[in-house]
C-alpha cells in the first residue's frame, strides 16, 4: 500500500513538475522545499525514489528537476 502511495504522490508532483515555472514565486518555493524534504530527507521516500530512477519508471523530466534541486545547497 505505502508504495502505491508514493507512486500516487509522485503523479501529483510530475504533473507539478511539468508547469512549476507557472507557479507563483511563494508556491515554487514551498513545492520546491517539500521536494527537498521528501526525496533528500525522508529516508523511505528517498529510497522509493531511488529504487524508482534506477528502474527508469518515472518521468524523466521529474528525475531531472529533482535530482538538481537535491544538489543544490538548502
Amino acid at each position: 500500500m505505502l508504495g502505491f502511495e508514493l507512486y500516487a504522490w509522485w503523479q501529483y508532483r510530475a504533473q507539478t513538475i511539468a508547469y512549476v515555472d507557472e507557479l507563483p514565486v511563494g508556491e515554487r518555493l514551498e513545492f520546491d522545499e517539500a521536494l527537498r524534504r521528501n526525496y533528500g530527507s525522508f529516508p523511505v521516500e528517498r529510497m522509493w525514489y531511488e529504487m524508482a530512477k534506477r528502474r527508469r519508471v518515472l518521468n524523466p523530466t521529474a528525475v531531472r528537476y529533482i535530482d538538481n534541486l537535491l544538489a543544490q545547497p538548502g
